[in-house]
């Protein structure tokens, strides 16, 4: 029982956090001047963001609470916006 119960909260920490975390380093990384470390860090909030989204997902379908339904959506939201403003911004710096 208590692996289960670790499950859950690894699966309810990537998926709640996940996106807002994403969403906050993606806002610093216009300011990484060296091209490497630009593309790790970048695939590294990439990744973070991907597994908030899919996570959340999960959780949108499957049958849940709506207050964990209205969360996973919020924070869906959030890696979605993460993403975008990771490889689609309109800079011409990045």
């Amino acid at each position: 029982m208590e692996s289960l119960v670790l499950l859950v909260s690894v699966l309810l920490a990537i998926g709640l956090l996940g996106g807002p975390i994403a969403l906050l380093l993606s806002t610093q990384a216009r300011k990484i001047k060296s091209r490497p470390a630009s593309i790790a860090y970048k695939s590294v909030v990439a990744t973070l963001a991907a597994l908030s989204i899919l996570t959340n997902a999960m959780f949108l379908i499957e049958h849940i609470p709506i207050t964990l339904r209205l969360l996973a959506l919020a924070a869906l939201c959030t890696g979605v916006i993460a993403i975008k403003r990771l490889f689609f911004s309109r800079s011409k710096n990045s």
